[in-house]
């Protein structure tokens, strides 16, 4: 017996696969947050240096 894909309890859905998707960037958001937040602070620091 041969298991589609497209039966939701053995596959992925579209729900599944938009949820993967939402979680996904809003894991890139918090990343790309936390970068933006570091690079502040070295431009902090090296402020510090310059002077």
């Amino acid at each position: 017996m041969i298991m589609q894909a497209h039966e939701p309890e053995m596959g992925l859905t579209f729900e599944k696969v938009w949820a993967m998707f939402q979680e996904s960037d809003r894991r890139m958001q918090k990343m790309a947050e936390e970068a933006d937040r570091r690079q502040k602070e070295v431009d902090r620091r090296q402020k510090e240096v310059d002077r």
